[in-house]
């Protein structure tokens, strides 16, 4: 047996027969005759195909360089583009949407619109907008660990042991409730959802820790104004500020204590300085505040 009947016999035991011969089967009889130089009749005696279907294929070559006219398949989305803007605004608009929603939401914006199933808004979503459903977690917006590391670059420059410090918050209950525990975002990123707020009986909590954990903790309805703070802040606070060490006296909210009240507690040596950390400075004693502040600490 000559060797290119061994090679058509091999390639004919690799191949499965089909209705309509593919794109890799059409090229190997092409490559048989073009390379090899076999004739139309035995190629189409091994494989099948007729002489004028193998003349087809090898004309075709010839001509343009493939053997199939059949065009790629463009894949495109299934609805039209004003459509998909449309439906990805809505999902930056309300990640924490239900696919119930944004089908009525199709339905009432495009009414001429026929394929709105949930199987097609799905496909729509994974696949021509490349989104997917992710799970929410309550999370502090503050919570940055770029000012977790300005925090703790501070603190280091005054800090010497840990009986020094005396922190203190104050804090509101957050009543608030992601009542929808799923949203849709691009792929490889977070979905944020940022819960307005609502309105209701609140309660604000004014606590003190040291070293070994929460010394003191005080409440009020609502929120804390400087007179609520300053009627908390007397009893409970000042007689855990000790002349030795000084305290030092980390404190986010400034602004609920009086400048007199704070030299005050300054010149008497029950602390150091009060450190304003969110803000980026710090008050000193009466000789390193600023002149407003010296002005009430001084008398002048």
């Amino acid at each position: 047996m000559s060797n290119w009947l061994i090679a058509v016999y091999s390639i004919l035991i690799l191949q499965f027969e089909q209705s309509r011969p593919t794109c890799d089967f059409r090229w190997r009889a092409v490559f048989l005759t073009h390379v090899y130089g076999i004739s139309v009749g035995n190629v189409s005696y091994i494989f099948g195909p007729k002489v004028r279907t193998l003349l087809r294929w090898y004309s075709l070559f010839l001509s343009s360089g493939v053997v199939d006219e059949k065009k790629e398949r463009v894949k495109t989305s299934r609805w039209p583009s004003e459509v998909v803007s449309r439906v990805k605004l809505y999902v930056k608009e309300n990640p924490t949407f239900y696919l119930e929603e944004l089908q009525e939401f199709l339905s009432d914006t495009f009414p001429d619109l026929a394929n709105i199933s949930t199987s097609t808004i799905c496909r729509a979503l994974n696949f021509d907008m490349n989104l997917s459903r992710k799970v929410l977690t309550k999370a502090a917006r503050e919570c940055v660990p770029k000012e977790v590391e300005v925090y703790k670059s501070k603190l280091q420059a005054i800090y010497s042991y840990p009986e020094q410090l005396l922190f203190i918050a104050e804090t509101s209950k957050d009543g608030r409730h992601a009542y929808r525990r799923y949203a849709w975002s691009r792929r490889n990123r977070k979905a944020v959802v940022r819960l307005p707020f609502s309105r209701g009986e609140r309660r604000s909590i004014l606590a003190a820790l040291d070293h070994q954990g929460l010394v003191a903790w005080t409440s009020t309805p609502g929120t804390f104004t400087r007179n609520t703070f300053h009627r908390a802040f007397i009893p409970k606070i000042v007689p855990l500020l000790n002349p030795w060490p000084y305290a030092f006296f980390p404190f986010d909210s400034v602004v609920l204590i009086s400048l007199l009240l704070l030299g005050m507690l300054i010149c008497l040596g029950l602390i150091r300085l009060c450190i304003k950390l969110a803000l980026g400075y710090c008050s000193y004693r009466a000789t390193h505040l600023t002149s407003i502040q010296s002005r009430f600490v001084l008398g002048s």
